[in-house]
């Protein structure tokens, strides 16, 4: 699998370096951050990052509006501090640089990144220093990065950057403490295709208008989790949760849409825990104490075809949670009840068609990673249709 995982990196690579505009290495070095005790040794992590990238100009439908960013794809190794505890890691993952201002020398970006990382050493029982923030081979992974331009010749620049690293299994297999890491480094920006349009030099952002594009928006999904807490036990079978939401959206000045609405959970993990154990009062009805019902409220940032989905929800009936929190996580009783009430799901959109044409019907896939009050719950693919009602 790992071969597998390097070998589509490379093919992906190979096709977008031959169509985008930038080229770069990041050598980075920083340490990983404990967030549980007794936390195994670590010390200084090594990371290479290899990246495309594309320079958008005022010729893109939506790239304007965010003071034309850059987009592209890295493809990164890392020696996670001592190897003998966390191993090696490899990831994929798309990003966007935002810049804080459209011209001038543009010396400062901002760098987000969402995608995948695969890790030779994840949590083993047989392990003698137990690596519990992996918890399996795959997982998230999450990048912030800041960058600072400190030299620039006609083809390529230097950068300096720091940033954050975050890698998680959204609790599909435990125990998912999560890997957090803090980075320092030096990137290199090669360009090997000229920018033929004079984007940096635009001055004026697009003109924002008062109209607005209603939707109405259908979205069935689902997710897998093990049974358990942050910690574990370890070693449980995998059960979907399956979720439909219907919500109304507004998309406003093209590149946002607000959305408000309800949404249906079942968690198939929560009703054979109280069928096979008996729980008083839910064993009378199981696949009611195994319900969820939820109000979301999110705002979608459409770059293009893709858009970054941040949710966050109020859970109107999710009976047996305090339930499971009690016998599986061990917390007090506020943060039980936080994390019964609150919900919350960040992921990624992809739609069929572009959204600033408005069509009628816009069918959309999706992944998302679902937390209780922040912690992580499952992981989940989605699809869904949008229908337009008015504009």
């Amino acid at each position: 699998m790992k071969k597998l995982l390097v070998i589509v990196g490379l093919l992906t690579t190979t096709i977008l370096f031959a169509q985008q505009h930038y080229f770069h290495t990041e050598l980075l070095t920083g340490a990983v951050v404990p967030n549980y005790l007794p936390y195994p040794k670590s010390g200084l992590q090594q990371r290479i990052l290899v990246g495309i990238g594309k320079q958008h100009t005022q010729k893109s439908d939506w790239a304007p509006y965010f003071n034309l960013p850059t987009t592209g794809f890295l493809l990164g190794f890392s020696r996670i501090g001592t190897a003998k505890n966390f191993g090696y890691s490899i990831s994929a993952v798309p990003y966007i640089s935002f810049y804080p201002k459209r011209t001038g020398e543009r010396k400062l970006h901002f760098r987000l990144g969402l995608g995948a990382a695969y890790f030779t050493t994840p949590y083993q029982r047989s392990f003698e220093n137990n690596n519990k923030a992996v918890g399996s081979h795959f997982t998230w992974a999450f990048n912030a990065l800041l960058a600072h331009r400190i030299s620039q010749s006609n083809s390529s620049e230097t950068l300096l950057t720091t940033g954050y690293f975050h890698a998680s299994n959204g609790h599909t297999q435990l125990p998912n403490f999560g890997l957090n890491s803090f980075v320092i480094g030096l990137m290199i920006k090669t360009k090997f295709k000229e920018v033929t349009s004079p984007a940096p030099l635009v001055t004026t952002k697009p003109v924002k208008t008062k109209d607005k594009a209603w939707f109405i928006s259908l979205t069935s999904g689902i997710g897998f989790h093990e049974l358990g807490g942050t910690s574990g036990p370890v070693g449980g079978i995998k059960k979907p949760i399956y979720e439909s939401t219907i919500t109304i959206a507004a998309q406003i000045n093209n590149h946002w849409r607000l959305k408000s609405g309800f949404g249906y959970r079942y968690y198939e993990h929560y009703r054979n825990h109280i069928v096979q154990n008996d729980i008083s009062p839910f064993n009378s009805n199981p696949n009611k104490g195994a319900s969820n019902v939820f109000y979301q409220l999110g705002m979608e940032y459409l770059f293009g075809h893709v858009a970054f989905d941040i949710i966050g929800g109020l859970n109107i009936y999710k009976p047996f949670y305090a339930e499971f929190a009690e016998e599986f996580e061990g917390t007090n009783k506020t943060d039980i009840l936080l994390k019964q009430l609150f919900n919350a799901k960040m992921g990624l959109r992809l739609y069929l068609f572009n959204p600033y044409e408005y069509k009628k019907w816009q069918p959309f896939i999706g992944a998302h990673i679902n937390s209780n009050f922040g912690q992580a719950d499952f992981t989940s693919l989605n699809i869904g249709l949008l229908y337009k009602t008015s504009q």
